[in-house]
């Protein structure tokens, strides 16, 4: 593997790279200024490049833009002492230029957080490839009205933990498609062609409806649903949910706030007859979308789900954390359940569970799963709910 080390201090440069070599199979080259890095990636294409970001004539910051206009596929870590504030900005600055950033090392490096660097550098490269075998799959409108046809889609469901009691309350239905030939696919590669197709309701209509028969296999604990933008303007789905028969006390709806609102009118209309007939909404990604607050203001919501690029962020940035909080003061004003999604492991736990979020999502309680796999989930986490309020 070639790594390549950009750093213009010789030293801080001449250690990293003997920390370096001490890792089997690894090519290493180091240059002291950005010019020779994008010269050195231009004609060998690194897999790995440690980037520090304060250096003379051309900064670190200006050679990650050029580094992406260079279609750059290898992996980026950032090298540098600047403070967390500058650091979250280039992280986000990388993930808008399409750079595979890792993440940052800080100075100086230590062997263990090398280590940590290349388990996660694998399993990127893992991820990676999955997804671009997954990228490659290209669905037609036949294809789709074929899925939909055979009840391809599936609800997996991921738990809602309420944060005070360690209480499995709630769960999350998430879309997945069970093709025949490709196994399990997730929701990026059929939702922006479903919703193309005028085929999104049709999805919503089906989980909605293996939603109500999956009830008593989840001990009749509510179930959100996701609806779209597309489900509230069609003029017949409120009607499609009264006739079914679906009981508000077991399932509730979540509109995704970074969908701008059109039909408004009709949504309005939608939104205001399934709580008038007693089901919830809920605001999905709070923060991240269109007219947050107005929204807020001109929709019945009951629920604020705060977006997890925020929950994940609190840990290194003050900004995200004064957010989580204000949202979390402004639900209480309001009289909304608060969810806390992304809690992806203890430290976000006990940080939200903390600041009073009340029900908490994430990979730390379970990754979305099928129906078959609920009571073997459910069995794990009465054990660890109680280890958890132990501590």
């Amino acid at each position: 593997m070639k790594v390549l080390v950009v750093e213009d201090h010789q030293f801080q440069r001449e250690v990293l790279i003997k920390q370096l070599s001490l890792y089997p199979d690894l090519d290493i080259e180091g240059v002291s200024n950005a010019f020779d890095a994008l010269a050195f990636i231009s004609n060998n294409a690194p897999d790995l490049v440690i980037c520090d970001l304060n250096m003379p004539e051309m900064d670190g910051i200006t050679l990650l833009r050029a580094i992406s206009e260079q279609d750059f596929q290898g992996h980026i870590v950032i090298s540098s002492a600047v403070e967390v504030g500058v650091l979250n900005s280039v992280s986000h600055m990388c993930m808008a230029y399409k750079l595979n950033l890792l993440g940052s090392l800080p100075k100086p490096v230590r062997k263990n957080q090398l280590d940590e660097l290349f388990v996660t550098l694998k399993q990127s490269k893992q991820e990676n490839k999955v997804r671009k075998e997954r990228e490659s799959l290209v669905f037609s409108e036949q294809d789709l009205k074929k899925a939909l046809a055979n009840n391809e889609f599936v609800p997996f469901y991921q738990p809602l933990i309420d944060f005070s009691t360690g209480e499995w309350v709630e769960s999350e239905a998430l879309a997945r498609w069970d093709h025949p030939e490709h196994g399990i696919l997730p929701p990026a590669l059929f939702i922006e062609p479903l919703s193309k197709y005028g085929l999104i309701t049709e999805l919503s209509k089906q989980i909605l409806l293996q939603v109500a028969q999956d009830l008593p296999t989840l001990g009749m604990r509510k179930v959100a649903v996701n609806l779209t933008v597309q489900d509230l303007a069609d003029r017949g789905f409120v009607d499609f949910v009264l006739s079914h028969n679906i009981s508000p006390n077991l399932v509730r709806f979540e509109l995704t706030e970074s969908e701008l609102i059109d039909s408004f009118g009709l949504t309005l209309e939608s939104a205001s007859r399934l709580c008038m007939n007693g089901f919830k909404l809920g605001i999905d990604d709070f923060g991240t979308g269109y007219s947050s607050l107005a929204q807020l203001d001109h929709l019945p919501f009951s629920e604020l789900k705060l977006d997890m690029s925020f929950i994940q962020s609190i840990e290194h940035s003050r900004s995200a954390k004064a957010i989580v909080e204000s949202s979390l003061f402004l639900a209480k004003k309001l009289d909304l359940i608060t969810v806390a999604e992304g809690i992806e492991n203890q430290y976000l736990w006990q940080e939200l569970k903390a600041l009073g979020a009340d029900l908490a999502q994430g990979y730390f309680i379970a990754k979305p799963f099928s129906i078959d796999d609920v009571e073997d989930w459910y069995h794990d986490w009465q054990k660890r709910s109680i280890e958890l309020s132990s501590q």
